[in-house]
Parts: C-alpha cells; sequence; structure tokens
C-alpha cells in the first residue's frame, strides 16, 4: 500500500469532511503495515476505544515505553497496571531497549532494573563509534 505523504495524512485526519469509519479504516490500515504511531492518532481521532487498546497491547509486546504511555494517555492514564508495565519492562530489556526499559523501570521504582537498564546504558556510550558507518572519515 503506498502511504500518504505527511500533509495528506494530516488533511485526512483532521478534515470535518473524514467520517469516523474512515478514520478507523485508515487506523486498521497502518495497524495492518505496523506503522503504529500512525494508528495511534487516527484511532484517537475516531475515539476509538478498542483500536487505542490494540496499540497498547502491541507497545507491551515491543517493549515500546513511549508508544505504550501515548496509548494511555488515549485512554484513561491510571489504567495502566503494574503487570501490563512489567511485561513491557522485560521485553524491552530483552530486546535491548534500554530507554524503553528505563522508563518503565523508573514508573514501576523497580531499583534492581533500574540498575540494569542504567548500566547497559552507560557501556552503550561508552562503546567506540563503528568505522565505515558514514562518519567521513
Amino acid at each position: 500500500m503506498k502511504w500518504p505523504s505527511f500533509l495528506k495524512k494530516k488533511e485526512i485526519l483532521f478534515s470535518a469532511k473524514t467520517s469516523r469509519e474512515d478514520l478507523i479504516m485508515w487506523g486498521d490500515s497502518f495497524f495492518a503495515g505496523m506503522r503504529l504511531h500512525d494508528a495511534l492518532a487516527f484511532y484517537r481521532q475516531a475515539g476509538h476505544a478498542e483500536g487505542v487498546a490494540r496499540i497498547r497491547q502491541a507497545a507491551v509486546e515491543r517493549g515500546d515505553f513511549f508508544l505504550f504511555r501515548e496509548a494511555s494517555e488515549a485512554m484513561d492514564p491510571g489504567d495502566a497496571n503494574r503487570e501490563e508495565l512489567a511485561g513491557l519492562a522485560r521485553r524491552a530489556e530483552a530486546a535491548g531497549r534500554w530507554h524503553d526499559a528505563l522508563k518503565a523501570f523508573e514508573q514501576l521504582q523497580d531499583l534492581e532494573g533500574l540498575s540494569r537498564a542504567r548500566a547497559a546504558l552507560e557501556a552503550m556510550r561508552a562503546e567506540p563509534p563503528v568505522k565505515g558507518d558514514g562518519g567521513g572519515d
């Protein structure tokens, strides 16, 4: 599928002419294409709670704290439970998404997890850059 340009997407998303059903259809298309932030924008605009909940679940499965937080804000912000957040933190850690893991562990107030995430981030910062990656040398 060819995705709309940024401006066209914005036009569709915020036009008074776009029906709720069309917004949900676009959200479903973006979701199927794993363009989860775009899908969330359309689901939020449509007020489609089921779509937002699917995005939040996908964020947990991917270990994506920032997408999870954005989806949670579209729902009831106090609705995120510790078990869901702990699962997200474990998946983020396993995937090496250390910044996501750090934020989840912070919210959980998990000092052990915070320590692991901070150590991993520090180790990444200490690694020398890889030569030949466009650094201009």
